[in-house]
């Protein structure tokens, strides 16, 4: 099987002759059927919830572009909305989230009550299972404990962070008992989604680049041990791939940490430092820049080319450094996967 699905050799340490390629927020609103199927759901949650709806728009991307791999969709902030946090996606703005009560927040966890609104994702994962080629391999995700604090603490504030780092010293306690109930439940809900047809996970720390760099060792790479013990425990020889963004320089000390991990690499590291530094000792995934796919043109063939000659030969899957913007161009997509299948 690994053999036959190129995403899964190469997390493996394969080198196959032209690496796989799948994009992040590749189901989204630049294809048409996307914003088509998104109408008529409703609401984004409805989208979400749906598991019909979630494995249709999962396997959109794949049927216009044949990608190696699909990854569900659904919202990292599917588990504060499953550990009671109200959540709403707001036009022009992004999510909103109510304030957080720890009280009732813990009570949900200690309950498990939570699992039951994470069972759509588990059946969308199996719908999707079911209509992938072999060659195609299916992504679970979630959040990084660390990111999805963000979220819960930071209230109406979105992507402002002072007031999530000021409760580093004015509530240390109730931060780290937060950062352990989420640790517990993206170890579970990763775990439930490889039982459920993911064959890999990808954990997301979006926001990992605010964290103080003394601060690191405790809410980046504790939680993230943490997970993938858990993990292998049940799943020896899972695929996971780590998305910390803007924390390269710390990669090195995750390595060193955590072994078998596959690292996923933002815009803003250069394709030689990651060939020189990471790709000779784990499996590397990256990291070509949205803003240049949305551009088009030359600079979008010569930066898709120079990741396929400096990465190419090595163990790399083919992704960007973050999510499709929305107003990117079908056909700028389809132009960087005939350049890497063309390798």
């Amino acid at each position: 099987m690994i053999v036959d699905n190129k995403l899964l050799h190469v997390l493996s340490g394969g080198k196959p002759a032209k690496p796989p390629i799948w994009f992040m927020r590749q189901a989204g609103r630049y294809l048409s059927e996307y914003r088509q199927l998104r109408e008529q759901a409703g609401s984004f949650w409805n989208l979400c919830f749906t598991p019909e709806l979630a494995a249709e728009v999962t396997l959109q991307p794949l049927r216009r572009f044949d990608f190696d791999a699909a990854i569900i969709f659904s919202d990292i902030l599917i588990i504060p909305h499953a550990l009671g946090q109200h959540v709403e996606f707001l036009p022009n703005h992004g999510p909103w989230l109510e304030e957080l009560d720890f009280l009732a927040i813990f009570k949900i966890w200690q309950d498990q009550t939570y699992l039951s609104k994470l069972q759509s994702t588990l059946q969308a994962l199996q719908i999707v299972k079911q209509n992938l080629h072999l060659h195609q391999a299916l992504i679970g995700f979630s959040g990084a404990p660390w990111t999805l604090a963000t979220y819960m603490l930071n209230l109406r504030k979105a992507h402002q962070f002072e007031s999530v780092l000021s409760l580093l010293t004015t509530k240390p306690q109730e931060v780290s008992q937060l950062l352990e109930l989420l640790t517990d439940v993206v170890a579970i809900y990763l775990i439930e989604q490889l039982k459920n047809g993911a064959d890999v996970v990808k954990i997301f720390d979006s926001w990992a680049g605010v964290v103080p760099i003394e601060a690191r060792d405790e809410l980046l790479l504790k939680p993230l041990m943490k997970i993938v013990s858990q993990i292998r425990e049940t799943f020896p020889k899972a695929p996971i791939i780590y998305f910390g963004r803007e924390i390269s320089d710390y990669y090195p000390t995750i390595i060193k940490n955590i072994s078998n991990l596959t690292l996923a690499f933002d815009q803003f590291v250069e394709p030689i430092q990651i060939r020189d530094q990471f790709q000779t000792v784990i499996p590397v995934q990256g990291n070509l820049d949205p803003a240049l796919l949305l551009q088009g043109g030359d600079e979008l063939t010569r930066a898709t080319q120079n990741l396929l000659d400096v990465l190419g030969k090595g163990s790399y899957v083919f992704n960007l450094g973050h999510g499709i913007l929305p107003q990117t161009p079908v056909n700028h997509v389809q132009h960087v996967i005939d350049l890497v299948r063309q390798t």
